[in-house]
This record gives structure tokens, sequence and C-alpha cells, in this order.
């Protein structure tokens, strides 16, 4: 019985810290192009603003995990030629993460693009 009532109190007392820290995290996630650069912010502990040059991007990975994916959001890695890491780009939409890393570094993976039926010309 008292494992009970630890289960809900931890519940009650747990729940608006989760919130808030879901929503700091929220407000703090960001990415955009900004001219020549990409511009990626993210965290909640931990946060991390990183503005890379585009044509310094050499290859991009798209990675997601259960979770992610039900939420229907990604993580993009830019690979650049110097350092031993990418550098993450958190929480993108699935339907925008491609279309923003063609954007971002065109000629990297434009060529394995279907073209958006809306925009291309019918015969």
């Amino acid at each position: 019985m008292a494992l009970l009532h630890c289960a809900w109190i931890f519940l009650v007392l747990a729940t608006p810290v989760t919130w808030w820290l879901a929503a700091d995290a929220y407000r703090n996630l960001g990415h955009g192009l900004d001219g020549e650069h990409v511009v990626a912010r993210s965290g909640t502990f931990h946060r991390t603003s990183v503005a890379l040059q585009r044509r310094g991007i050499v290859a991009w990975t798209f990675s997601s995990s259960p979770f992610s994916r039900r939420a229907g959001v990604q993580t993009l890695t830019a690979a650049v030629a110097a350092g031993e890491q990418g550098y993450r780009i958190p929480d993108i939409a699935v339907q925008d993460a491609a279309r923003f890393a063609d954007i971002a570094a065109p000629g990297i993976i434009g060529e394995f693009l279907v073209p958006d039926q809306s925009t291309s010309q019918r015969a």
C-alpha cells in the first residue's frame, strides 16, 4: 500500500516538472537559413546554438527513434569536412527535412528527391 502512495505522489510531483521541461525544450528549438549559414538551436539544460556555413556541408544524415517517428519528426545531422562529428538539427518535420537539407546545401541530396507533383510542369 505504501508503494502505491509513493507512486501517485511521484506522479503528482513529476507531471508539472515534465511539462515545464518539455515547454522549455520546445521554446528553445529552432532551425533556419540565414544568408550563407544554417542556424540551429536546441536544448534545455545544455542549450546549443550552431551556425554552419552552407558551403562547408558535405553530407546529411537523417535519423529517428521510434518515439520521434511516432511524433512525425526526425534529426538531421550535417557532416562537415572539419571536425570529428556532425552538427545535429533535431526535431524537423519528416515532410520538411529533405527539402530543408536540399535548400541548405544544394547538390547533395537533390538527385534523390522526387519532384513535387503540384509544382512540376504538366504536358
